[in-house]
């Protein structure tokens, strides 16, 4: 794979922009003749300009992303190791807004840690556990707020003002 290839060495952008090229005519060629890969390739060709004028006014959108955020430490003298730290952000658009904004929420170790333990709750885990209903009541609703702490505040800035809010999922967020 050339763009696995061009982490570890340097490959001619030119090979690069073919290889797409060849990927992008090869999928073409399939879509003309199938009808659910054309209908796929439709939607695969929506824009951002397209999500933003589907957007009903005053409305934004949440996009979380499971992603590998890639830390580089420099070290004098010694060869580059690529650090690869999956990672929870979100890309927020707003109904009629130029850019789109992202933003890191944390690792995916500490969010999936806190998505588990919500989950545990909801399912009455203190309650099995033989803590009082009081008891299991405090450990969901405190289990609820870490992880609402560090999913949906950092994103209060963005949609605050916005009279509703589509959110599309990924990783274990899908089970929230």
């Amino acid at each position: 794979n050339l763009i696995v290839r061009s982490l570890q060495e340097q490959v001619p952008r030119a090979m690069l922009d073919e290889a797409r090229q060849q990927k992008e005519d090869a999928e073409r060629a399939l879509a003309e003749s199938s009808v659910d890969a054309r209908t796929e390739m439709r939607r695969a060709d929506i824009s951002f300009n397209d999500v933003d004028e589907a957007l009903p006014d005053e409305a934004v959108l949440v996009s979380f992303v499971l992603y590998d955020r890639t830390r580089i430490p420099v070290k004098a003298h010694q060869p580059i190791s690529y650090k690869h730290i999956p990672s929870y952000g979100a890309f927020v658009q707003r109904a009629g807004a130029s850019e789109v904004a992202f933003m890191p929420l944390g690792t995916a170790a500490w969010i999936d840690g806190l998505i588990k333990a919500w989950r545990i709750e909801a399912g009455g885990g203190s309650i099995v556990s033989g803590h009082s209903a009081s008891q299991a009541g405090i450990a969901y609703r405190t289990a609820g707020a870490a992880l609402r702490r560090a999913v949906l505040v950092p994103l209060n800035g963005h949609v605050a003002v916005a009279s509703r809010t589509f959110i599309v999922p990924d990783g274990l967020l899908n089970i929230v």
